[in-house]
């Protein structure tokens, strides 16, 4: 599938200020399938954004934090909020994701409004698996693509009802159903994603974490499907590619950059990964 971008209530345009500036009672509506890759474009907006995950899972980068998710899964972002989603696994995860603009769609509630956590939103409070808010969403979606009338304000009852039900939740958990496993893992990926590029192995990150090493192995496995050696190499070659496509740098300095001290390795878990030498999908991208 690829990326597309609906609106209701306005013609999509680039700028997503004007867009809300112009049309602030607007909602927008976006599909697209997550990348694999390493965390390289962190990004905020000045809206609130609900994302609804319903195939797939991956990892949730948010203000810092590193949290796993599995479909079927709700984030809630507040304006602000650095945040970034990537795919684990063999597949792409699938998203929709609606935007709007609080502070208009809740002018009538001002009350409820005043209990929104602006400017201190938990990153843990982010990710949403409990059924009654996916269940809210997925009416959300229904109501977009119905031809009905009145589906712009049928949406916005149903989002400011999303709101309502996510700040009861409990500040510091990431779902109404807690993950154990992946919780405790967490910390180890946002350590793996901020450090790939050094030496790294799983008795290491055992140590750092404080857990005996075959337990964060078992609970590594568990959580993303694959051992942490596995995922330090995607990690690494994705970032490869990155800067195959978008730099002049030669192969030499790029394996170096990513973390491998033996070009001989980078090339062979390269083509492992990617089915072509580092040289040849420069040549192809």
């Amino acid at each position: 599938m690829q990326n597309c971008v609906e609106k209701i209530g306005a013609v999509w345009e680039e700028d997503y200020d004007g867009f809300f500036t112009r049309n602030p009672y607007a909602i927008e509506r976006r599909m697209r399938d997550q990348p694999f890759g390493p965390v390289d474009a962190l990004h905020y907006h000045n809206f609130i954004e609900i994302g609804y995950c319903y195939s797939g899972n991956g990892i949730f980068f948010i203000d810092g934090k590193t949290l796993l998710f599995h479909a079927p899964c709700v984030t809630v972002v507040y304006p602000g909020q650095l945040h970034l989603e990537r795919s684990v696994g063999n597949e792409r995860s699938k998203w929709q994701f609606f935007a709007f603009r609080a502070d208009k769609l809740m002018a009538g509630i001002p009350s409820l409004y005043a209990q929104l956590p602006f400017g201190c939103a938990k990153a843990e409070s982010t990710l949403v698996s409990g059924e009654s808010i996916i269940s809210l969403v997925k009416e959300v979606q229904q109501e977009y693509e119905s031809g009905f009338p009145n589906k712009l304000e049928c949406m916005q009852g149903l989002l400011i009802a999303i709101l309502a039900r996510h700040s009861r939740l409990p500040r510091g958990t990431n779902s109404e159903d807690r993950h154990t496993n992946l919780d405790k893992i967490s910390a180890v990926l946002t350590y793996i994603n901020a450090h790939f590029q050094e030496e790294l192995d799983a008795d290491m990150l055992a140590k750092w974490a404080h857990m005996h090493p075959a337990t964060m192995r078992r609970l590594f496995n568990e959580a993303i499907g694959e051992t942490a050696v596995s995922y330090i190499r995607r990690l690494r070659v994705s970032a490869a590619c990155s800067l195959l496509r978008g730099t002049g740098r030669s192969v030499t300095e790029i394996a170096s950059e990513v973390g491998y001290g033996s070009l001989s390795s980078f090339n062979r878990h390269f083509y492992e990964l990617c089915a072509c030498s580092p040289s040849e999908y420069r040549k192809k991208h």
